[in-house]
């Protein structure tokens, strides 16, 4: 499955990736756009913990931390809050 990769953004009736639109929804809250252009952030976060899990990445201490502020990180964005 292919996706448009992010990042993407939201004028509150668009969501935007690359100065292209890319949809179009009508969500009833600004908190539904924020998560819905979190989406990109939110899936790299979780492979890149995936991968550790699964050894793919090699388990070093580098890689967790890295893989864990990614996934700080996308939660604040998709929560609007800090990491």
């Amino acid at each position: 499955m292919a996706h448009t990769p992010g990042p993407w953004k939201s004028d509150g009736d668009y969501i935007i990736a690359g100065g292209t639109v890319i949809g179009w929804t009508k969500l009833n809250e600004n908190d539904d756009h924020i998560l819905a252009v979190s989406a990109p952030d939110l899936l790299e976060a979780l492979k890149a913990l995936d991968g550790i899990e699964r050894g793919m990445q090699g388990w070093h201490e580098d890689a967790k931390a890295n893989a864990w502020a990614r996934a700080r990180a996308a939660i604040a964005k998709a929560t609007g809050g800090s990491p």
